[in-house]
């Protein structure tokens, strides 16, 4: 839910992704607000995700180290339970390593998308 915005007149943080868009509606995206709600999303994210950057394969192109980044997050305040999942490397299209999975859905969509399967 890093898509929370502050929008005049309302006391929570809607997200943007589903929040309908009325007329005369003021959003800020970049308030103190927002930017401490998103910190917040980022470190119960991190916190049972390895910080293993440096020798990931995603090294450089993954959303969740740029987010960390861009907001100053470089661990958790929050204890997280650590996993040790075994590697699914079943797919020949596709390699899902469960210890780095934020629950964001991608591999979900993208399989039921293409395939039109729901096989994950």
């Amino acid at each position: 839910r890093l898509c929370v915005v502050e929008v005049k007149g309302n006391r929570l943080l809607p997200a943007s992704c589903v929040t309908p868009v009325f007329p005369g509606m003021v959003v800020n995206t970049n308030s103190p607000a927002v930017v401490e709600a998103r910190k917040t999303i980022l470190e119960l994210l991190v916190a049972n995700h390895p910080l293993d950057c440096m020798t990931c394969d995603k090294l450089g192109n993954c959303k969740l180290a740029d987010y960390c980044y861009q907001y100053g997050v470089k661990e958790s305040p929050f204890v997280g339970e650590k996993h040790e999942y075994a590697i699914d490397d079943t797919n020949p299209f596709i390699l899902r390593d469960l210890n780095k999975c934020i629950l964001c859905g991608a591999c979900v969509r993208a399989c039921e998308e293409m395939t039109g399967q729901d096989n994950l």
